[in-house]
């Protein structure tokens, strides 16, 4: 069942314009997984973290200059890695390999920086980013703690940190020893997020 944002917006826009032309519609940026479709229109999202894309074919109409709407297929597919999809033929492709060089590229170039260990998990596991059925993670109780920690080490008496799932983009690895590395942080937290500290009551923030 598809619901939010995209379906609240097509119902208004069929009010507004019963005859209107839009043939899809690509919701983005809840990191939801939508596949569905709504008035007539297909509403698509392919989750989050690459894990899924968006294909759309179709046939465009020379006299009407619009989309054939019974030749309309829109699906959302899943990334498979190559061992889940062993049979892959990507690496046939020259494009493969160009960048593959500029990836290499890039983390030799940073290696340096991304390789330095600041701290080890206990058990040395990695902690996982998957959202529970309250959509929390293991993932988000540590940058919380950590939010926290901080806070109070600069002087100020913070009781709790609140964070999005969406800012976490990967769980925090570790490597053979246990250890966890500067490339690991940006790889959960990628973005110069600010850190505002508020003054609220248990009502606010319910």
């Amino acid at each position: 069942k598809t619901t939010g944002d995209a379906v609240n917006d097509i119902k208004k826009l069929t009010k507004i314009d019963p005859h209107n032309s839009v043939d899809v519609f690509f919701a983005a940026h809840s990191h939801q997984y939508a596949d569905g479709v709504v008035n007539g229109i297909p509403v698509l999202q392919a989750g989050f973290q690459g894990k899924g894309y968006s294909e759309v074919t179709g046939t465009l109409n020379a006299k009407t200059k619009d989309f054939d709407k019974q030749g309309l297929k829109a699906l959302v597919k899943p990334v498979y890695s190559l061992a889940d999809d062993p049979g892959s033929t990507f690496k046939n492709d020259q494009t493969f390999y160009t960048i593959t060089d500029i990836i290499n590229s890039a983390n030799s170039r940073v290696a340096p920086i991304i390789n330095t260990s600041v701290g080890s998990v206990e058990g040395g596991k990695t902690i996982s980013n998957d959202l529970s059925a309250t959509k929390e993670s293991a993932a988000a109780y540590v940058v919380v703690d950590a939010q926290r920690n901080v806070a109070n080490k600069e002087g100020h008496k913070t009781d709790i940190a609140v964070t999005s799932n969406d800012s976490i983009r990967s769980a925090m690895n570790v490597d053979g020893a246990g250890k966890v590395t500067l490339g690991t942080l940006y790889d959960m937290q990628p973005y110069g997020n600010s850190q505002p500290i508020v003054e609220m009551t248990g009502q606010d923030i319910i």
